[in-house]
């Protein structure tokens, strides 16, 4: 996941190298699978964030949170 402010620049760098940018995938399904990953636990899970390029963060996100942040990537 990368942070908004990046989302763009990475956006066009992947279509240029003809790569996607967008899944389609159930988006309740894909949220419901998360909850049972082995990084999961107390309703969060540890995900990984690019907030500019060449640094990352753990962060701890609700379902909620990620659900918000895969809607971004999630072909309607």
């Amino acid at each position: 996941m990368t942070a908004p402010e990046l989302r763009d620049d990475l956006i066009s760098i992947l279509k240029k190298l003809e790569l996607p940018t967008s899944v389609k995938v159930d988006l309740a399904k894909a949220t419901a699978a998360v909850s049972h990953d082995k990084k999961a636990g107390a309703g969060a899970i540890h995900a990984i964030v690019v907030n500019e390029i060449g640094t990352f963060e753990q962060k701890d996100m609700t379902l909620d949170e990620l659900s918000e942040r895969l809607k971004m990537v999630v072909e309607a």
